[in-house]
């Protein structure tokens, strides 16, 4: 949006602005405009642009009442304020704290503060939710973090905190905030603002409005009040800025603060000083992280502007002087008066104001708003500037205890002043500060121009660092004004010149344009350019000959975006004009950018201004030659040599320059004479006083050393081919020895060769060799930074102290190698250790060490191999990228952890043609696959990997599978006339099944969807047909034998197990995809659905008129599922919202419970459960005693209610009474608790005698005694109180049992199983000894069968109890020995359930039989939850086919909900045993099952689906890193057990872990995968990681495949690299004595292939590694067909040696090393360079003597430099070669030529010289004068004796070897000696 669209916006919303009755008169218009200090205004009163990247703006905009958020030109926010009386005065960015406004949210959802004031009391010990409810509920993220963090060793800085970015709106007396993560605040301020600004590090700045004075002759007290407050968080009150004496800020960034009577820091700071009276702020500094933030402002009494400069003080009690310079960066010399500085302060508290005044009208204290005005009197004559330093400051006097005092948070330091005038006071707001960067240096902070529009002149202001105290580098600021003030009519900043700074665009006077930048002043115009643009120009009177004039006349600038500035000129139009001067070229700004450390400060500034002109003037093109051109020019220029380009130093002008470019000159360059001769040279240029003579020396060594970084990259070869010539041309005359050292490394520029008049370099501070990295790196030869050139060669440079960017690839190998070279007897370990951590500190990874060449990257590598077998956690995450553990890079980062389930498609079918049409016709038709349809898990590879054994999961899916019909085969034992009969009792039975199998789906499909796609909101339909076998006939359910309750509630659970599918961590359910989903009527099966989407806790975001349209039509079904659904999403939040729903469905929330709410008792019973689990573990005493007042409800009392679910409602209060106040009997020790105990203690025993509570007259205790129970064994669970377990003690004689239900015996047992938590154990005498105590008494009588059978029921219900207890404790633990003892007496009990019943207490036992097996099914099913146990499945299966008998509702029920919890989640969950897990498996699985599809009696069905809340996702998935697939893998486990035993457990994952908080180191140590030890006692972090994010990264060794793919290791490249021909490592060293008769395999590309996913890898294998010669038959090949053959050997074995050592990146060097081998030297004009350093890699290699196994094998380096060596004794019989060399030795230089064969002899000359080690020309020719003059050599003389002759070449190769540091072969001196005899 532009600024004038936004006007519009404004204008359109402020046209109807609101009215009001309120008469207006003109004084009060007047006042109202005096006070607002401007008039009122309906447009765009401000806009605020923030430059996020490139191309994305981010502005914020504001009209008097509205502000408007834009992102890209696009409406992200805005708000409107119409019904504000105040008017909007400013908006801005700011940051603030976000920890602070993270714990006022937490306040906030705070239900009162009493119960916060218990939460910080009793701090219990063990979470409500245990470590995984706690990681999704985000608290334990937080504990996590604080864990093992701290050190006390940190640096004391100020505390780091995150910052939450906010946009603020500022009225005349409030702010409203608005941050980024949804939070909001409103502030009140005590004082009219004018106007506020973002300041650093957070906070914000508020400057007050001045009012005028009504009466100027009355002392106004208001005028000694602070102007500028600092608002450092929105809940906390605005304070003051206080005003300094000195500030100076330490190296750590914590700021000392000096006040003026002291001189300790940090001293005195209650009594406050503030600025002078009158100041008005006109310039805060931008908000960016900087050393110093800049604060002006003007005076307009004395008419001054002032400078200050602000810093935040240090908190109370964090860290002192002492300790902050004691851990300053840099140690010197301690001072004598250092005692008197780092003293620390006193302890001075000041009394702070409280956060509730600012929210409140309340009059401002009177001791900081009206001080007692001290008698002092104001000079305002001031002559002086410097005399506003020195006058006193105005002091707030202490008054005593009325008095109340804010102690600042910023603090101001005045800088300097200067009077500007009085005519210039008159516009004092238009007085504008633009900061740019000024000259560079390293005491120059920044620079600022103020510009005064009515004097039409601006100053610049400089500021600089003062070093005061040695110890601290950078201290205290001072500004410095310019003395005169510069005349311009307009100014502004742009970043033209550089990126990263911007630069000042003055319009001066005349209408004419500057470019200020650091120290370059560049005069610009403006020129009409294509398509009626206006472009840019520097002004330059000697680029071609042209002087532009001035075409475009500017007037003003009206506005800056980016490189754009909006310019008014005379004609009054507007244009944009774009000012960027910026190369796109990289190797054009680092050449610029390296001169600037070789050239003094005014050539640099001539050189680019050259530059810039000779650019300009060729329309600034983007070409990367037309850059370097212009470059290259405006360098030679100042240089005074000739064009680069241009291949003679002789002046083109000249005659002899033309007769060098004849065919003669070139005929006789052979001529040993006339070759003698050479042109003559320009005494401008290389004349001993010459400008060239005296800087090219510099410019040399900065250009070589950018030659040297470009050289390592191998990226960037066409770079260094444009910067080699400029370097030889440079270097010729004056260091020849470097101009013939690049010659080498680029032959192919023989220009530099023509010449023989070489000479040694004399210049005294450039080496004689030049300095080559390589060598530095393997050897540790001399080198030369690029910033130490300015300090060599005594230059003053504008770069003196700034750190060199274009050769930052140089500084870091020199820095690394110097680690690498250290002392050998050090730890290899740790030398790794510090070069992984300097590279991760350079930013490296291995793409950028890819990059360089081979003989640097191997080194490197070699040293982090050492790091890459057992690295320790402890590293930055970037190490483990950088030694190419990416596995571990997942296990450390902190990237967001994935979900658990497999969030990538697994699907590894290929995409057809076919498949593409199916699932378009899915989407358009609406019809889903068949997984979705019929409710069923989805075919990935976890299933797949995890039961990969056997078919026991397609089983399960069958079985609980309700959608398909159920064949069932029957032989027939009635006449054919009673059959039907039959029939139709199967088909019933078969239904009732039927019905009762979602409860077990929803447990065996839980969270298998991550995606809400299509199939997610399909529900599967419920099939009551039967098919019966073998009449092949199906019958189906008669409509009347189906109630609509039995088929409304099976319909619910069947939509409860379809939204359930959806994974709690999918991301995509909004609350329109939920709403989309709704049907037009609201119906049981939706309902269910909406309970399973809020079980998952996808209902927390849910709208708000969505809660009201599911639960206005009081559709019973729908009402629960909204209340537990919403509570189940927002557990134990205590959320008001929520319990506002609540209580409408609830009448005991109401104020008056009589009243009639027309909601059924099963609605009102959700509703209590739903209270319980919102502020389950809070434990909010008034609702607890609400719940449990609800137990003995008096209305339920009475039978006749009209409903007979009495006891489900008292389970559902006692249940909700439970999960508040879960676990915290322990704590309770009040007269209150001792009467909920009591209260407890009637409803079960009916005591009341033992009682004084208030309860109903009659209650009946078979409703009450089961849930006072359950609300019993809640309240003192785990707390080991044997007196409160005797309340629910077991009778043991025959009398008190007849007084107790059996089935009250087993929630008694279980009651006092939970309460004696830790006497649980897992044993059959455990479990005989809670119901032998009853035996004995059947002694006396064993003939008593109303005895026996009564005895029988107590044992079974106190057994099924026991067992419960014992589950609930080893729930998920997969534990051997409490399987064992629930699996006994499951079989001992099952023989009983489909026994024939004789009479009718056989029929009761029975069916008490049946009641044990459906909770000891359940409690075997707990235990082994998600394990898929076979033994279990047996068992269950037998069950589930046991339709002939009469089985019950609630048997099926149980039966298939244990069959599901087996198969949690398909295997991927098990359950947890946290209290408020317990709490959830209590009400899931309580133990009265139903006897038909709508029992809800005794308990309330949507209850049996709580479970959801116990589940933990401990399924350790193990992943491959590199293909991300789920993969087999064996793992060691260390856990410490309940004894505090450690023992060490083996698994095979994927596969479910124990309880985390048992875990305490995880390992996978196996010869396949890179090794892994996670050791959670020392890295918390890890523990949390691997809560939030069960999967294990690991990484295959790529010799080997996984336990899938290989399990008996079989197909291991090792078992096929040794021997045969394919993959034959020998082929490696010696590729030709491969025979050629030996077969290649032709499935090698299928069997690389197997081993890694990497796509190039494979298509190499593809490609490059089959013989098609061979393919096609030819057994016997030629020549280029057994280069073809040796090629391809060469190519397997290099990718079976990769894949052996795994060192697949090392391909590319393989490949290499063989065209180093085979290339020949008139092919490359590299080669010679590359066997040279590959010599170097290998003494490098001999030095270091690795006794590893290294990455290159020696005896291959051998052989790729014998055969180099081949080839030069090839060259020595070359004739047409040896005439090069002679004539190169003889120093008549190389002739030049352009054809083939001559580019092929510079070639071969320079890989000659190079692998011999041949010194330069000039040495040559120095050791020839030595040879002629002491043997008269020449041609046609006498050869001299032998002796003679290898003394000679004994002291030539002596020489080189100790000038040059070489060792020049001995052949190759007999090669030059023979060459300087036949001359």
């Amino acid at each position: 949006m532009s600024f004038n669209s936004a006007d519009a916006y404004f204008g359109r919303s402020d046209s109807n602005p609101p009215t009001t009755n309120a008469p207006s008169t003109e004084l009060l218009e007047t006042i109202r405009d005096a006070i607002q200090h401007e008039s009122r205004k309906t447009g765009v009163l401000g806009r605020l642009a923030l430059e996020r990247d490139t191309e994305l703006l981010e502005e914020l905009l504001w009209s008097s009442k509205e502000v408007v958020w834009l992102v890209g030109g696009c409406v992200r926010r805005q708000w409107s304020f119409m019904k504000e009386r105040d008017e909007i005065r400013t908006a801005c960015w700011a940051y603030f704290e976000e920890s602070k406004i993270q714990r006022v949210e937490a306040l906030r959802n705070t239900r009162d503060s009493s119960a916060l004031l218990d939460g910080l009391l009793e701090q219990p010990s063990q979470s409500v939710f245990g470590p995984y409810g706690d990681a999704l509920r985000g608290s334990y993220n937080t504990m996590s973090k604080g864990i093992g963090t701290t050190n006390s060793d940190a640096p004391c800085d100020l505390p780091a905190q995150t910052l939450v970015r906010a946009i603020c709106v500022v009225f005349r007396t409030s702010i409203r905030i608005y941050c980024d993560d949804g939070s909001d605040f409103f502030t009140h301020i005590p004082f009219l603002s004018r106007h506020a600004w973002p300041i650093h590090p957070f906070g914000l700045a508020i400057e007050e409005e001045h009012v005028p004075e009504l009466y100027p002759w009355a002392f106004s007290t208001s005028d000694y009040a602070p102007i500028l407050y600092a608002l450092a968080h929105p809940l906390q009150p605005v304070t003051p800025f206080g005003l300094a004496h000195s500030i100076i800020q330490t190296s750590r960034g914590q700021p000392l603060i000096f006040q003026e009577e002291h001189r300790f820091p940090n001293k005195d700071m209650g009594k406050l000083h503030v600025i002078k009276p009158g100041e008005h702020v006109i310039f805060v500094d931008d908000y960016a992280s900087t050393p110093f933030q800049l604060i002006m402002t003007v005076d307009t009494r004395l008419q001054m502007v002032h400078s200050y400069t602000y810093a935040i003080s240090s908190p109370k009690n964090e860290c002192s002087p002492t300790d902050i310079l004691r851990r300053s960066r840099e140690a010197s010399v301690v001072p004598p008066n250092l005692t008197d500085i780092i003293k620390p302060p006193t302890n001075h508290e000041s009394i702070g104001l409280p956060s509730r005044w600012l929210m409140e009208h309340t009059p401002v204290p009177q001791g900081w708003r009206e001080p007692m005005l001290p008698n002092i009197e104001v000079d305002r004559e001031t002559n002086d500037a410097q005399s506003v330093l020195v006058t006193p400051l105005l002091e707030f006097p202490d008054d005593g205890d009325e008095e109340v005092f804010i102690e600042p948070i910023y603090w101001l330091q005045r800088l300097n002043s200067i009077h500007v005038g009085n005519e210039v006071m008159k516009d004092w707001s238009d007085i504008r500060v633009i900061p740019f960067g000024g000259s560079p240096g390293q005491h120059i902070a920044g620079c600022y121009a103020v510009f005064f529009p009515r004097a039409t002149s601006y100053r610049l202001l400089q500021v600089s660092w003062l070093s005061a105290i040695p110890l601290i580098p950078t201290s205290s600021l001072q500004a410095i004004f310019d003395a005169p003030q510069i005349p311009a009519l307009s100014i502004t900043r742009i970043r033209a010149l550089s990126g990263d700074r911007y630069d000042l665009l003055i319009l001066n006077l005349d209408h004419s344009l500057t470019l200020v930048s650091a120290s370059q002043s560049l005069h610009l115009g403006l020129k009409w350019g294509p398509k009626s643009t206006i472009v840019p120009f520097v002004q330059a009177t000697d680029v071609s000959g042209e002087i532009h004039e001035n075409l475009v006349k500017p007037i003003e600038f009206l506005g800056v975006y980016g490189h754009h500035v909006t310019i008014k000129i005379e004609d009054g139009t507007v244009h944009p004009v774009y000012f960027n001067f910026q190369s796109n070229n990289l190797l054009v700004q680092e050449i610029v950018a390296t001169l600037r450390f070789a050239l003094s400060s005014p050539d640099f500034d001539c050189l680019l201004r050259r530059y810039l002109a000779l650019w300009s003037s060729r329309s600034m093109s983007r070409v990367p030659s037309v850059e370097l051109e212009c470059l290259w020019t405006a360098l030679c220029d100042l240089l005074g040599s000739d064009h680069p380009f241009v291949a003679t130093n002789t002046p083109k002008g000249h005659n002899f320059y033309a007769l060098s470019n004849t065919k003669s000159h070139l005929r006789f360059s052979y001529d040993n004479i006339l070759s003698s001769f050479k042109l003559p040279l320009d005494r401008s240029v290389s004349g001993e006083g010459s400008v060239s003579s005296q800087i090219v020396a510099p410019v040399i060594l900065a250009l070589h050393l950018l030659g040297q970084s470009i050289m390592i990259d191998t990226t960037r070869t066409s770079d260094l081919r444009s910067l080699v010539p400029v370097i030889i041309r440079l270097s010729r005359d004056s260091a020849s020895e470097w101009s013939d050292y690049w010659y080498r490394i680029c032959p192919d520029e023989g220009e530099a060769w023509t010449r023989s008049d070489r000479v040694i370099n004399s210049h005294p501070h450039l080496p004689i060799l030049p300095p080559d990295i390589f060598q530095h790196c393997h050897f540790g030869t001399r080198w030369i930074q690029l910033s130490a050139i300015p300090s060599l060669f005594q230059l003053e440079t504008s770069s003196s102290h700034t750190k060199p960017s274009s050769c930052r690839l140089l500084d870091d190998l020199v820095d690394f190698f110097s680690l690498i070279r250290d002392d050998p007897n050090s730890r290899e370990l740790g030398k790794s250790e510090a070069l992984a951590h300097l590279m991760v500190q350079r930013d490296w990874n291995l793409k950028q060490l890819e990059k360089l060449p081979l003989a640097l990257k191997i080194p490197i590598k070699e040293a982090l191999r050492l790091l890459q077998n057992g690295p320790r956690l402890s590293y930055p995450a970037a190490t483990y990228k950088l030694i190419d553990r990416s596995d571990l890079y997942y296990l450390v980062s902190e990237v967001p952890p994935r979900p658990i389930e497999p969030s990538i498609r697994e699907d590894n079918s290929p995409s057809t043609v076919g498949r593409f049409v199916r699932n378009a016709n899915q989407i358009v038709t609406g019809q889903v696959g068949r997984d979705g349809y019929f409710g069923l898990l989805p075919n990935n590879a976890f299933t797949e990997i995890k039961w990969t054994d056997d078919r026991r999961l397609e089983e399960v899916q069958l079985m609980l599978q309700s959608s398909r019909i159920p064949v069932i085969k029957i032989q027939y034992t009635l006449p054919p006339n009673e059959s039907d009969k039959e029939h139709a009792a199967l088909v019933l039975r078969i239904s009732e099944r039927t019905l009762s199998l979602p409860p077990g789906r929803a447990l065996f499909t839980y969270g298998c969807l991550s995606e809400a796609s299509a199939d997610a909101y399909v529900i599967p339909r419920m099939e009551l047909a039967v098919r019966i076998m073998p009449l092949n006939a199906v019958m189906v359910l008669e409509e009347a034998k189906l109630t609509t309750e039995t088929k409304n509630w099976a319909e619910f659970h069947n939509g409860v197990a379809a939204g359930l599918r959806l994974s709690p961590h999918s991301t995509m359910i909004e609350s329109s995809w939920i709403q989309f989903a709704k049907p037009s009527e609201l119906t049981a099966e939706h309902a269910g659905f909406l309970f399973g989407l809020g079980l998952n806790g996808h209902l927390k975001h849910v709208d708000t008129w969505n809660t009201f349209s599911y639960l206005s039509p009081k559709h019973d079904q729908t009402s629960m599922a909204m209340l537990l659904g919403l509570a189940a999403s927002n557990v134990g939040s205590s959320s008001h919202y929520i319990t506002r729903l609540i209580a409408v469905h609830t009448p005991a929330l109401l104020p008056i419970r009589t009243v009639d709410i027309n909601v059924s008792l099963l609605t009102q019973s959700a509703g209590l459960v739903a209270m319980g689990l919102v502020f389950l573990g809070t434990g909010d005493r008034r609702l607890a005693d609400i719940a449990l007042r609800e137990i003995a409800r008096e209305d339920i009392m009475v039978p006749t209610h009209g409903s007979d679910n009495r006891e489900a409602y008292t389970v559902s209060a006692a249940l909700a009474f439970g999960m508040i106040m879960v676990g915290r009997g322990s704590r309770l020790q009040s007269p209150a608790d001792s009467h909920w105990v009591d209260r407890l203690r009637l409803l079960i025993h009916g005591e009341r005698k033992l009682s004084k509570s208030s309860l109903p007259k009659n209650f009946d205790l078979n409703i009450t005694a089961p849930g006072a129970c359950m609300a019993l064994a809640m309240l003192y669970l785990k707390s080991g109180r044997r007196d409160i377990a005797d309340i629910v003690s077991v009778p043991t004689t025959r009398v008190a049992l007849n007084t107790v239900p059996p089935n009250l015996l087993l929630l008694r047992t279980l009651a006092k199983c939970l309460i004696l938590w830790d006497d649980i154990y897992p044993s059959l005498d455990w479990v005989n000894a809670k119901y032998m105590p009853m035996k004995p008494h059947d002694v006396d009588n064993p003939n008593d069968v109303f005895t026996s059978n009564a005895l029988d029921l107590a044992s079974y219900n106190v057994i099924a109890g026991a067992c419960l207890a014992l589950a609930l404790k080893y729930a998920g633990s997969a534990s051997a020995d409490a399987w064992a003892v629930v699996v006994n007496f499951y079989d001992v009990l099952i023989r009983g359930v489909y026994a024939n019943a004789r009479t009718y207490e056989h029929s009761i036992r029975r069916q008490a039989t049946r009641d044990a097996i459906n909770v000891l099914s359940c409690a075997m099913a707990m235990i082994m939850a998600g394990s898929g146990h076979v033994d279990c499945l047996q068992r269950l299966r037998y069950a589930h086919g046991k339709y002939s008998t009469p089985n019950k509702f609630g048997m099926h029920m149980a039966n298939h909900m244990a069959m599901g919890l087996l198969f949690l989640g398909g295997g991927r969950y098990t359950l947890g045993t946290s209290n408020a897990a317990i709490c959830a498996l209590l009400a899931a699985f309580y133990p009265r099952f139903p006897l038909f599809g709508y029992d809800n009696r005794f308990h309330l069905q949507a209850l049996r689906h709580l479970w959801v809340l116990a589940v933990e996702p401990r399924c350790l998935i193990t992943r491959d890193v590199e293909s991300q697939k789920i993969i087999l893998l064996p793992i060691k486990i260390r856990v410490l057990d309940v004894e505090q035993r450690h023992g060490n457990l083996q698994f095979f994952a994927p596969t479910l872990t124990p309880d985390v908080d048992t875990i305490r180191s995880l390992r996978v140590d196996n010869p396949r995968y890179w090794p892994i030890f996670l050791n959670f006692d020392a890295f918390p972090r890890l523990r949390y990681s691997f809560i939030q994010n069960q999967t294990l990264w690991v990484k295959r060794r790529r010799s080997n495949l996984g336990f899938f793919e290989d399990p008996y290791q079989t197909r291991s490249t090792f078992l096929r690299s040794s021997g045969g021909a394919t993959g034959d490592i020998v082929c490696l060293d010696t590729p030709e004595i491969l025979d050629e008769n030996e077969q290649s395999s032709r499935d090698f590309s299928e069997f690389m292939a197997s081993f890694t996913d990497d796509a190039s890898i494979a298509a190499f294998a593809e490609r490059l590694c089959i013989d098609i010669t061979r393919e096609k038959g030819q057994n016997h090949a030629n020549k280029s067909q057994r280069h073809e053959r040796a090629w391809v050997a060469y190519c397997q074995a290099s990718l079976m040696d990769c894949f052996s050592g795994d060192k697949p990146s090392l391909l590319g060097a393989y490949m290499d090393l063989y065209v180093m081998r085979v290339q020949s030297p008139e092919d490359s004009d590299t080669l010679g360079t590359s066997l040279t350093r590959l010599s170097s890699l290998q003494s490098w290699y001999k030095e270091t003597a690795i006794t590893r196994n290294s990455l290159l094998r020696g005896h291959m380096l051998s052989s790729v430099l014998g055969a180099g060596a081949w080839k030069v004794d090839a060259l020595r019989d070359d004739p047409e070669f040896m005439l090069c060399l002679r004539t190169y030795v003889n120093g008549r230089g190389v002739p030049e030529g352009t054809t083939g064969s001559d580019r092929a002899r510079r070639r071969q000359l320079a890989f000659f010289l190079s692998q011999t080690k041949t010194p330069s020309a000039s040495m040559l020719m120095a050791l020839r004068k030595l040879y002629v003059t002491t043997v008269g050599g020449g041609k046609g003389k006498s050869r001299p004796p032998d002796a003679l002759r290898s003394a000679l070449m004994m002291v030539m190769k002596e020489t080189v070897s100790k000038t040059l540091g070489v060792e020049w072969q001995w052949q190759a001196i007999r090669d030059v000696i023979v060459c300087w005899r036949e001359g």
